[in-house]
């Protein structure tokens, strides 16, 4: 995965997120298979409305053409938007075949995106984040002095003020809202940081960095967390364990 530091938060469409998606689902190795079946893949281009909230579920259903072959049409469900819609296209893959291996193919395509729709929008939440929880977020960083941000975001190639606003709201529900207490706890959050790149490399820590969206893992877990992603587990992975209450 590649991060990178966005000095003004970009909204998606609902066509951006079937790109972007799509892109991981490549990137990552899941896509072979489908290409050579593949009679085309089209992301929405009529509904170009701005995805500004992240309470939503990806859907990718796998359906039997009108008239021959197999869709998967893509959707999202939920709360995406500052509007009354609750279902919103965004994209569609279609093959001319529809024996059961192309069944079978278009299934496994159609779980990678549901996959790593869910990793894109945790590691670009900050396009995701609604704008009134974005401007509550501002005020957690105003007390935090430049010094301890500029050590922080030093760690990193790639930094988001989102990110950090939100590590920075967790520490203070995880003080308590102790003000004497907050500081020390970024530089405690700074120094596990510190410990994670030196002993398992920056893009562990850059990956753990970008996702106290989805993980919200505490400081002191961040080393197992970082081991755990050094042993070959997925960011997927530990979501599920941190929901758990594994981390």
């Amino acid at each position: 995965m590649n991060y990178y530091s966005w000095p003004v938060t970009r909204r998606d469409t609902p066509g951006d997120l079937f790109k972007n998606t799509l892109n991981l689902v490549k990137r990552h190795g899941h896509y072979a298979a489908a290409e050579k079946i593949l009679d085309y893949d089209s992301p929405e281009q009529f509904d170009l409305r701005e995805l500004t909230n992240y309470e939503f579920e990806f859907h990718a259903h796998v359906n039997k053409g009108g008239s021959e072959g197999i869709y998967i049409d893509c959707s999202l469900h939920g709360n995406f938007d500052d509007s009354e819609d609750t279902w919103v296209k965004v994209g569609t893959f279609k093959t001319l075949q529809d024996d059961v291996e192309a069944f079978k193919i278009m299934g496994e395509l159609a779980g990678a995106m549901v996959a790593y729709c869910d990793i894109y929008v945790n590691a670009n939440a900050d396009r995701y984040t609604p704008e009134e929880e974005r401007k509550s977020m501002m005020k957690q960083i105003v007390i935090m002095d430049k010094e301890r941000l500029d050590r922080f975001h030093a760690l990193f190639s790639a930094h988001n003020p989102e990110t950090t606003r939100h590590w920075l709201r967790f520490l203070l529900d995880l003080t308590i809202g102790d003000r004497d207490q907050y500081k020390p706890a970024f530089d405690a959050l700074t120094e596990r940081f510190g410990q994670v790149t030196e002993e398992y490399g920056p893009e562990i820590a850059q990956a753990l960095y970008h996702n106290i969206w989805a993980l919200g893992i505490k400081p002191r877990d961040l080393p197992t967390a970082a081991r755990y992603l050094h042993d070959g587990h997925t960011v997927m992975e530990l979501l599920e364990w941190a929901e758990k209450g594994m981390l």
